[in-house]
């Protein structure tokens, strides 16, 4: 028998985790980040954001699914899938700009973060809606 506190404090794990293995990532010195570049914009650091928070968008969307009944309310969810990865960037950035010697905090960073937040929503959204119509 299940006991549903113990499921929900676990439904969240896989999302911390990744939560803490991005805090770990962009705080690394910078010289330890590769630098590729193309027409001299270091566009690999906007495309790993991007990446990093569509997965973490997905991550968080997988593990409300697990606690049940967090998916009755879509509107809530899809807050919820937003907000988070939208408000630990930001600490992470403000963390870069104010506490690292060796990493800066940017805006462009942020905005590629909200772009794979946004492009993890509407792939959800649209799995979604592939998936029922089947």
């Amino acid at each position: 028998m299940k006991i549903p506190i113990f499921k929900a404090r676990n439904s969240f794990i896989i999302s911390i985790v990744w939560g803490v293995v991005i805090l770990l990532a962009c705080t690394l010195p910078a010289n330890r980040v590769s630098k590729i570049s193309l027409f001299g914009i270091n566009y690999m650091d906007k495309v790993f954001h991007f990446l990093v928070y569509f997965i973490f968008s997905l991550i968080i969307y997988f593990d409300l699914s697990k606690s049940g009944n967090a998916l009755r309310n879509k509107y809530f969810v899809f807050i919820i899938i937003f907000l988070i990865p939208l408000v630990w960037g930001i600490i992470i950035e403000l963390i870069q700009f104010y506490a690292l010697l060796n990493r800066e905090g940017s805006i462009a960073d942020i905005m590629a973060n909200v772009s794979g937040i946004i492009t993890g929503v509407l792939f959800i959204l649209i799995t979604e809606k592939y998936l029922m119509k089947k």
